[in-house]
């Protein structure tokens, strides 16, 4: 799957004058999960799907959509991957998401 980035209206007056998102100094965060276990990677996708901004999973050159479980058994779960998170504080996330989380 090929990810366009984000088009966001510059004037917010919908004359159609659009910025990409990165453009706009939006910062990702990021952290590391474990994944290893069917219940985390089922209580990952749960716990993602309660955000509204967007989160994907990183491992190597592939990056997938976080919410989807089905995008997220594309990756190699053994070790622990890279979610990549497009908010500039995702502590609330982070702490929902608790034991799996590697520190």
């Amino acid at each position: 799957m090929i990810w366009e980035l984000p088009r966001v209206d510059l004037l917010g007056d919908g004359s159609g004058a659009e910025v990409p998102a990165l453009e706009r100094n939006i910062r990702m965060s990021a952290a590391m999960v474990d994944l290893n276990d069917m219940r985390n990677a089922y209580r990952f996708v749960q716990i993602a799907n309660r955000y509204p901004y967007d989160i994907f999973l990183v491992r190597g050159r592939y990056r997938v959509d976080g919410k989807s479980l089905r995008e997220l058994f594309s990756l190699d779960l053994t070790k622990p991957i890279r979610v990549d998170v497009s908010t500039n504080n995702c502590s609330d996330l982070l702490a929902d998401l608790g034991s799996i989380v590697v520190k």
